[in-house]
């Protein structure tokens, strides 16, 4: 369910930032971070997998525009 998968993404991307690791090279900000897009569909015949993986990118796109480090989310 989405609820569920919001739920462990977000553990996901604090367990992430806890550790606290350096990213010298990066213009965005000093620590390695997650943005993570999440999507979640009923199971049908008509549901292709291809429909599910494309929400999660377009979310994956919408939390890096939306400043990064985060987990956004949307029924596919």
């Amino acid at each position: 369910d989405l609820a569920g998968a919001i739920s462990k993404a977000e553990a996901l991307r604090a367990a992430v930032a806890a550790l606290e690791i350096p990213h010298a090279a990066s213009s965005i900000g000093a620590q390695v971070s997650l943005s993570i897009g999440v999507a979640a569909t009923i199971p049908s015949l008509q549901a292709l997998p291809d429909t599910l993986v494309a929400a999660a990118d377009a979310q994956l796109h919408q939390a890096k525009m939306a400043g990064r480090d985060r987990v956004c989310a949307t029924p596919a």
